[in-house]
């Protein structure tokens, strides 16, 4: 979800493909989103609309990042978005999507299950730096020893299964503001990432330590008007504590937690249902993108849907 930079509209990405818009004024029992944009036989998985409110980015699970140029002002409803561009490098879903403005220049920072980070020109469409997350189980890539997920093999992230490992899928991109900064989160882990972009070179890296909240899970962060980030964060599998607000800065090391407050009433058992049962298991992490993984269909599928070919039928 995001908001128009005039906070009139709201933003929502679905997963049949399609952006919807609907004003902010109206009543919960008028409001009726409408249809802004689509992506053809699509799950979107992210959108972004940076500060100057011109553009917005929307990211699908088939490895693409549409850029398109919204109607200005109160016409967001009433005008057609025009495509500006296609940002095109990632091998598998791109799952968060996020624009990065410093200092009067906007670009847009991507990230994928297929375990990178990538810097594009929205206005062109240009890649201009690509950048794999550290390696699981390594210092400061943001996994506790012995709690890492290795175990969870899947066409999400097949891309590094052929190297013998899964790929870990970027779960969230967040923007912390008058910095060149972005907090990464990732796919069963930990812990949080910070990485830098560098905007005169054009280049991405990886800042300073991964601030660990093992044995808390983080899903979701988000950035408060005070420019600090907080992290919504849950169990992993088995952990018997309750979900918490994490509440961090950025440092000269890097992410550093300042606090963490428990949320009362929102036990191990709660947090699960909350956010499904994806696999992980006694002090190891969920993946919770595991539901963008294409399955490949069954023998049967494929004889069923031969069957119903009619150029295969012998007229």
């Amino acid at each position: 979800m995001a908001f128009t930079a005039d906070n009139q509209h709201w933003l929502l990405s679905d997963k049949y493909g399609d952006v919807l818009v609907a004003p902010l004024a109206s009543k919960q029992s008028d409001l009726v989103p409408e249809v802004l944009l689509g992506h053809c036989s699509s799950i979107l998985t992210s959108i972004s609309v940076p500060h100057d409110g011109a553009l917005i980015a929307s990211a699908d699970r088939d490895q693409k990042v549409r850029v398109s140029r919204l109607p200005a002002g109160a016409g967001v409803m009433d005008g057609a978005p025009h495509i500006q561009s296609f940002c095109l490098g990632h091998t598998d879903a791109v799952t968060a999507v996020a624009f990065i403005t410093h200092e009067g220049s906007t670009l847009l920072v991507s990230g994928s299950a297929d375990g990178t980070l990538k810097l594009w020109d929205p206005s062109l469409g240009d890649l201009l730096d690509s950048l794999d997350l550290p390696a699981a189980g390594v210092a400061g890539a943001g996994t506790t020893p012995g709690t890492d997920d290795a175990g969870a093999a899947t066409e999400l992230g097949a891309g590094a299964a052929s190297a013998g490992a899964p790929t870990d899928a970027v779960l969230g991109l967040v923007p912390l503001p008058g910095t060149n900064q972005v907090a990464v989160l990732v796919d069963a882990r930990h812990a949080v990432l910070l990485a830098s972009v560098d905007f005169g070179a054009h280049a991405l890296s990886w800042r300073g330590a991964a601030l660990d909240l093992a044995p808390l899970q983080p899903t979701d962060a988000a950035v408060d008007g005070a420019g600090r980030l907080w992290l919504a964060a849950g169990p992993s599998g088995g952990a018997g504590t309750g979900a918490a607000l994490a509440l961090a800065e950025s440092g000269g090391r890097g992410l550093e937690r300042v606090g963490l407050v428990g949320v009362e009433g929102l036990g191990a058992a709660a947090w699960s249902e909350m956010q499904g049962d994806v696999g992980g298991g006694p002090g190891k992490p969920r993946r919770l993108l595991a539901h963008l993984a294409k399955v490949p269909p069954s023998e049967e599928d494929v004889n069923f849907r031969k069957r119903q070919r009619r150029d295969l039928r012998g007229g």
